[in-house]
């Protein structure tokens, strides 16, 4: 077979009839289906499937003009000087947030930015005129005193960010630069200079720490070892109170306003909201939303309170019968409960391993988130009262946390030597106190008081000089309490709760023989005052000095004493941001009757507290029995 054969063998198609050929041709162009044809070569065509009929491609829709408005999603208001980008252009509002483009591309993509605004990116669609709404990014705003109208400085401001934590792209910034200053210095007697008890007057040797409610000891009654002032000059003007640094923590951003009650934050996240937390005045919590602006007016707070211990309120009978009290039209509007009784020992259900291994705990309270809840619903603020460095328990299980005697013994102290004491210039026992306090603000309480924030005083009978970890001088007490405060206060600043320290009424006094009265404990008010919200002198007037401001019975002079401590407490609080919280007294003193109907001592010393403008009281009294009752009706 020559080379043309072969290459006709290779295309049987070539030996179709021409009719045939044609006939395939039509039936492809018709759409037909027709079956496999044999093409008597043995080899099968494949059937050609049917084809839809390709559309037309389509042309590139014609580009239109578009304008429209850009504003503030919360004031609606108009933004001038936004930036707005489409179809490759770039243009800005003008002063009524207009903006125009001639030749926009339908579908596209429209870009909007704008100084303090979240930018946003949306499709134009097909329409001509497109107004855009932007949410702020930033928000600031000034906060007022409620009833004054006027601003508030040192208001902490703290920025709640979402559940999901958001990190700002940029760094928040206050309004007015918040650094630290030095703490205020100042030269404290030593013991050397003024003895070892001298001038601690009776409230160290009377202070009542009874715990039972139903059957309290009677207080020892004090025998001063040295009569108090018996002048009247005014304690020195107050010491210029340093600029707060903001406290940090997980989930929020803070800073103080400025003098003019001005705050301000920049890029904060969508979802987040505000509070607002100062002294003297209810914590406010709001939602930011759209808003850029949010001026507060705060209302303010003066606590009313009444002590309560704990095996009280854990009896049912005796916290309802106390609570019904209360609530007949009565002006108490808080209380201090235990989460500590005097005798160290932890009331509620503690985690803490320290105090588990000490066996240091008589959980009367085990419910005590329960309780706080319960009592909150009434519409009560809730204190709790921690017996901060008198720590008997600890002391004697951790030895190296306590003030010891010369014999290596925990140090007594106190009416029948039943007080032992954590040594306040030791870190360990002051970082103790810290964890503590971390686990009770877990409780949901309003407030941490602390009481026995001091160094001991008055010994037992026979009890050396105290040993502490270290030599120290009054001066150096007075810089221990300050360090703890300081620590204390950064974890409560850092809550929703507030906090405040018990201090003797003799701290408010004016200096004695060149020296505060109070620094052989470490309670000279000047240094400590700015690291707590509140301070609670505790002015029972049956707990001065015989004669002091003329009085031979203090305990007679309840209005006298309590006016004069209210006049000294304004000029030492003068412009410091701690407010000045007393302690009142509801309780006898032999041979003055404070509770019998009829009798005006606990009026007498309402009078006088309101009279010298303390931000609000507290009652003592160690049987938790408030009488006479009409004292406390509104």
């Amino acid at each position: 077979m020559d080379q043309r054969i072969r290459q006709d063998v290779r295309n049987p198609l070539k030996f179709l009839p021409f009719a045939a050929l044609l006939l395939l041709a039509m039936a492809g162009m018709a759409g037909c289906a027709i079956g496999p044809i044999d093409l008597g070569g043995g080899t099968p065509v494949p059937t050609v499937p049917p084809t839809d009929t390709v559309p037309a491609p389509t042309s590139t829709p014609e580009p239109r003009a578009l304008n429209g408005r850009v504003e503030d999603a919360s004031t609606g208001k108009p933004i001038a000087g936004a930036e707005v980008t489409a179809g490759g252009v770039l243009t800005a509002t003008n002063a009524d947030g207009r903006y125009h483009f001639d030749d926009v591309p339908q579908a596209g993509k429209i870009t909007v930015t704008a100084e303090g605004y979240r930018g946003l990116e949306i499709d134009t669609g097909v329409v001509n005129q497109l107004d855009i709404k932007l949410r702020p990014s930033s928000v600031s705003g000034r906060v007022t005193d409620g009833s004054t109208g006027k601003p508030l400085a040192g208001v902490l401001v703290k920025l709640v960010l979402p559940a999901a934590p958001v990190t700002p792209t940029t760094s928040i910034t206050p309004t007015d630069a918040m650094t630290a200053t030095a703490v205020p210095t100042g030269t404290v007697p030593t013991t050397s200079t003024m003895g070892f008890g001298k001038g601690l007057a009776a409230p160290l040797r009377a202070s009542l720490v009874l715990t039972s409610p139903i059957q309290p000891t009677t207080a020892v009654r004090a025998t001063a070892t040295k009569s108090g002032p018996t002048s009247t000059p005014l304690p020195p003007t107050a010491t210029p109170t340093p600029k707060p640094v903001p406290p940090k923590g997980e989930g929020f951003i803070a800073l103080y306003t400025d003098d003019d009650g001005n705050y301000f934050f920049k890029d904060v996240p969508e979802g987040a909201s505000l509070s607002f937390k100062m002294p003297g005045y209810k914590l406010t919590k709001m939602p930011i939303e759209d808003a850029s602006r949010k001026d507060v007016a705060l209302e303010q707070f003066k606590v009313e309170a009444i002590y309560v211990t704990a095996n009280y309120a854990a009896s049912p009978d005796l916290l309802g019968e106390l609570l019904d009290f209360v609530a007949d039209d009565t002006r108490i509007n808080a209380v201090v409960l235990n989460v500590q009784n005097d005798a160290s020992e932890w009331v509620y259900d503690t985690k803490n391993p320290d105090v588990i291994a000490a066996e240091n705990t008589d959980k009367f309270l085990p419910e005590m988130p329960e309780l706080v809840k319960s009592l909150q619903a009434r519409g009560l603020y809730v204190i709790a009262r921690v017996v901060t460095f008198q720590q008997k328990t600890m002391a004697e299980a951790r030895p190296e946390w306590a003030v010891l005697s010369e014999d290596g013994g925990p140090w007594r102290g106190g009416y029948a030597g039943h007080q032992k004491w954590l040594d306040a210039s030791n870190p360990a026992a002051q970082d103790h106190m810290i964890d503590m306090t971390k686990e009770v603000l877990t409780l949901g309480f309003d407030e941490i008081q602390y009481d026995y924030v001091r160094f001991p005083s008055d010994p037992a009978a026979g009890e050396s000089d105290p040993v502490f970890s270290k030599p120290i001088t009054d001066t150096g007490k007075v810089a221990a309490l300050q360090q703890f405060l300081k620590k204390a206060h950064a974890v409560t600043e850092a809550s929703d709760a507030f906090m405040s320290i018990d201090v003797f009424g003799y701290t408010l006094w004016p200096d004695q023989e060149d020296g505060p009265i109070l620094g052989v404990i470490g309670q000279v008010l000047e240094h400590i005052m700015d690291y707590t919200d509140y301070v609670c002198p505790m002015i029972y007037p049956s707990h001065f000095s015989p004669g002091e401001q003329g009085c031979k019975v203090p305990a007679a002079c309840a209005y006298e004493l309590v006016e004069k401590s209210g006049e000294f407490a304004a000029k030492r609080f003068e412009g410091k941001r701690a407010k000045y919280r007393p302690w009142l007294q509801d309780f006898d003193w032999d041979p003055v009757d404070y509770t019998s109907r009829g009798t005006t001592k606990v009026t007498d010393q309402i009078r006088a507290c309101r009279e010298t403008n303390c931000w609000g009281w507290q009652w003592w009294d160690p049987s938790n029995v408030y009488e006479p009752r009409a004292a406390f009706k509104k």
